[in-house]
C-alpha cells in the first residue's frame, strides 16, 4: 500500500509525495534554482484518510484529504476546514485566495493572507442529488475554470459571482469527457485533454478551437505545460504512454513508452511515478 502514490507536488526544490498509507515524504530535488525548502516533519498523520492534493503559498502547505483541508506551517498541522466532499483545490495567486470545490457547498474561498474564511458560493451545477465529478480546476485573477466529467467546461467569475457552462459543445465537438485542463495565461489559451477528442486548444479571446488526436488512438488522462528557452510543450499523460505536444509545429512526440502516474513539472523537468518509483526526465 505504501507504494501507491496519490499525489506529487514540488515547492522550492522540494518534492512532496503522498501515499495511500497517509504518509507524505519530502525529498530534495537537484535543480538549477536553489531555494531554501521549508522544514517538514510529518509522519503518518493522515493514515485514516486519503490525501488528494497538496498546494503551497508562502511556506504554508495546504493539504486536501477526504475529511478536510489542513494547513502545515512552522512544524505544526491544523485542520482549517471540515469538508467531507471536497474534490479539488487551487490557489489564485493574484487574489491570494485558495478555492475549494465541494459537492454540498459549491465554491469555498479562503483568504491566504490571514487564513480567514470568506464564503460559500452556491453553484447551480451542484444543486443535484448525484455527485458532479470535477476532474480539475484552475484559477487566475478570479476567473475559474472547472473540467467536469460528462458535462464539459464550467467558468466561474468570482468577482461578479457569475457562472455558466462555456464549453459544453464547441463547433462540431460535444465535450463529454474532459479529464484535465491547463490555463495558459501567456497565450490566453485553455488546453483540455478529453477521452474522446485528445488534446483540445481553445483561444479564449476568439473562442476558436482545434483538437489533435493522440498517437495510436491513445487516451489522455492529464496535462501539464513546460516552456523552455525556445520551445513550448504541453505534456500529456495518457493510458499507454507519456507525450509532449510542440505548440509551434502542432505535433506529438512520445517521451516514455509506458503507463505513468502522478505527473508534475518543475521548470524544464518532468517528474512522474511508474510502478511506485519516482522518475525524473529533462525536456
Amino acid at each position: 500500500m505504501s507504494k501507491i502514490i496519490t499525489s506529487l507536488f514540488i515547492y522550492k526544490s522540494q518534492l512532496y509525495s503522498s501515499s495511500l498509507d497517509g504518509n507524505i515524504i519530502q525529498q530534495n530535488i537537484n535543480t538549477n534554482y536553489k531555494n531554501n525548502g521549508i522544514n517538514f516533519n510529518l509522519n503518518n498523520h493522515f493514515e485514516h484518510t486519503i490525501i488528494l492534493d497538496i498546494k503551497a503559498y508562502k511556506d504554508h502547505l495546504y493539504i486536501l484529504t477526504r475529511d478536510g483541508l489542513y494547513k502545515y506551517f512552522d512544524s505544526s498541522i491544523d485542520k482549517i476546514k471540515n469538508i467531507s466532499d471536497a474534490q479539488v483545490i487551487t490557489i489564485d495567486n493574484k487574489l491570494k485566495i485558495l478555492f475549494v470545490i465541494s459537492d454540498s457547498r459549491g465554491l469555498i474561498g479562503l483568504k491566504l493572507k490571514n487564513g480567514s474564511y470568506i464564503d460559500d458560493i452556491k453553484l447551480d451545477l451542484f444543486n443535484t442529488t448525484t455527485q458532479v465529478p470535477v476532474t480539475s480546476i484552475t484559477a487566475d485573477n478570479g476567473v475559474i475554470f472547472l473540467s467536469i466529467l460528462n458535462l464539459g467546461i464550467y467558468r466561474i467569475d468570482y468577482k461578479s459571482k457569475q457562472s455558466k457552462f462555456v464549453y459544453k459543445q464547441m463547433q462540431k465537438i460535444e465535450l463529454k469527457n474532459p479529464q484535465e485542463l491547463y490555463y495558459n495565461k501567456k497565450n490566453n489559451e485553455l488546453a483540455v485533454v478529453d477521452f474522446d477528442y485528445g488534446l483540445i486548444l481553445i483561444k479564449l479571446e476568439s473562442g476558436d478551437t482545434s483538437n489533435y488526436d493522440l498517437p495510436n488512438q491513445d487516451i489522455p488522462n492529464s496535462i501539464k505545460y513546460i516552456s523552455t528557452f525556445d520551445k513550448k510543450y504541453y505534456i500529456i499523460q495518457a493510458r499507454n504512454a507519456l507525450y509532449k505536444f510542440d505548440t509551434r509545429h502542432k505535433e506529438f512526440t512520445k517521451i516514455v513508452n509506458q503507463k505513468v502516474s502522478n505527473l508534475t513539472t518543475y521548470y524544464n523537468k518532468l517528474y512522474y511515478t511508474h510502478q511506485g518509483e519516482l522518475n525524473i526526465q529533462n525536456i
